[in-house]
């Protein structure tokens, strides 16, 4: 099994980047630091990298100035806003290699603003008996991305260890809590600032994953009737949903309410730290304390050691 070692786990958004150091001491895990830094500038995802690294450098030199971390790993759980994202059927006939090119084109057909040929295309094979056929949900992030990520790391004498989806990243915390497979399905939902994400999942593996973009305020019955979607799917299935997991609520509690009300599922605001030992310093931040549901990315991050 792998060993754990000191870990920075960081969510990345266009507006701004929070910061968890996990360390394993006296055979335990303690969170080290914990700080959240919003950019002057948003990041432009059309722009170039210069611009990436320049906004990320500069929150990283003020959480080392106020912070006395001592990780040498870096990982990063970035927004949805940072991936083409969607699922399609699986043929089968392709080899692996021709797979790839399909989950390019159908990138291309649906994101025809962004070249598909500069993507690194990363997919989770979905074989589950709520469908009739194979799926694959694709997730296409820019290779500049990740060219300006490792570039980062490096000048900051830290080695990048993982990039991921903040979404995926969270759904950790279902399988720490679901350690045995059962038949029952799961749904968990990661808000964000004009955007947001719906997984279904079951025996922990996700096999529906949508993303929906809003503007001012999410339309709640946009909401439900997603979830009503995969609540049909699930019961045809002779399947149930026993919970929702709520990741990054960003202060939804009126729309948490409704779906508590019209779906009768066990909600669950996780939080990310329970579990973990935290120093007095760290305990009384507004963060810790009243924000923690909004660190789940950069903690499941943070945690992974495989």
């Amino acid at each position: 099994m792998p060993v754990f070692q000191n870990h920075l786990g960081c969510f990345l958004s266009i507006d701004k980047i929070q910061f968890v150091e996990i360390v394993f001491e006296s055979n335990a895990f303690h969170l080290g630091n914990l700080d959240e830094i919003v950019f002057e500038n948003k990041i432009d995802l059309g722009g170039n990298r210069p611009n990436l690294i320049s906004q990320i450098n500069d929150a990283l030199s003020q959480f080392k100035k106020e912070s006395s971390f001592s990780s040498r790993f870096i990982s990063f759980s970035l927004s949805n806003q940072f991936f083409n994202i969607f699922q399609i059927p699986v043929e089968e006939s392709l080899i692996k290699k021709d797979q790839l090119e399909n989950y390019k084109w159908e990138s291309a057909v649906l994101y025809p603003w962004i070249d598909s040929k500069s993507l690194l295309i990363q997919n989770i094979d979905v074989s589950s008996v709520l469908f009739p056929y194979k799926s694959s949900i694709v997730f296409g992030l820019k290779k500049e991305v990740l060219v300006s990520l490792n570039k980062l790391a490096a000048e900051n004498n830290l080695e990048l260890r993982y990039i991921d989806n903040a979404h995926i990243s969270s759904n950790a915390f279902i399988k720490l809590d679901k350690a045995a497979l059962t038949e029952e399905a799961t749904i968990s939902i990661f808000f964000e600032e004009n955007i947001f994400s719906i997984s279904l999942l079951h025996n922990n593996i996700p096999v529906v994953f949508t993303v929906i973009e809003y503007k001012d305020k999410i339309d709640y019955f946009v909401l439900k009737n997603e979830l009503e979607k995969m609540k049909s799917l699930v019961e045809n299935g002779d399947k149930k949903i026993s919970d929702l997991y709520i990741f990054n609520e960003l202060g939804n509690e009126k729309l948490i309410n409704n779906l508590m009300n019209d779906f009768h599922w066990n909600i669950i605001r996780t939080n990310p730290f329970f579990g973990i030992k935290s120093n007095k310093n760290i305990v009384h931040k507004n963060l810790y304390t009243d924000l923690f549901n909004s660190f789940t990315s950069s903690v499941g991050i943070a945690l992974r050691v495989i």
